[in-house]
């Protein structure tokens, strides 16, 4: 009797049991560095400034063209995070119904309105599937997003 079939047999088992992970870890909480950011941040060549908040968690100021944001670490011990929340802030006022539109019309970022400014917003959780290319979309996405913000803010003049 032949038995070609059993080598690949016990190769796909092998790398299927090197692939498990057990279920108690599977549901922890995953998170993504400090460093692992700032690499992003490099690699898509915006001019960012790092700092410390007072849990000693990485923060950054990122410089555009017209646009000033602050990306921030949320959750995991350490300098790490289980999401990032991104926000910029403009000097300007808006009505609630132009604040309202972009919230209908718009996905993955939000608007409002506080103490005189306008801010547009938005959070990426990392808590599941970690990766810098996650991060790399996320502010891509919003740094899109500001223009458009701008121009939809000026329509409500």
């Amino acid at each position: 009797m032949k038995t070609y079939w059993l080598a690949p047999l016990l190769a796909v088992s092998l790398l299927a049991n090197l692939a498990w992970i057990p279920s108690v870890r599977a549901d922890d909480e995953k998170t993504i560095s400090a460093g692992d950011i700032t690499s992003v941040i490099k690699d898509l060549g915006l001019k960012a400034e790092e700092d410390k908040d007072d849990e000693e968690k990485t923060f950054w100021t990122i410089e555009g063209e017209g646009y000033s944001i602050l990306l921030f670490q949320y959750g995991g011990e350490g300098d790490v995070a289980t999401s990032l929340g991104i926000s910029a802030f403009f000097d300007e006022e808006a009505s609630l119904e132009t604040l309202d539109a972009w919230n209908r019309d718009e996905r993955f970022t939000k608007a409002y309105s506080a103490d005189e400014q306008c801010a547009l917003e938005a959070d990426l959780d990392q808590s599941v599937v970690p990766s810098k290319a996650g991060v790399k979309q996320f502010l891509q996405m919003f740094t899109k997003a500001i223009p458009s913000f701008k121009e939809h803010l000026s329509s409500d003049e």
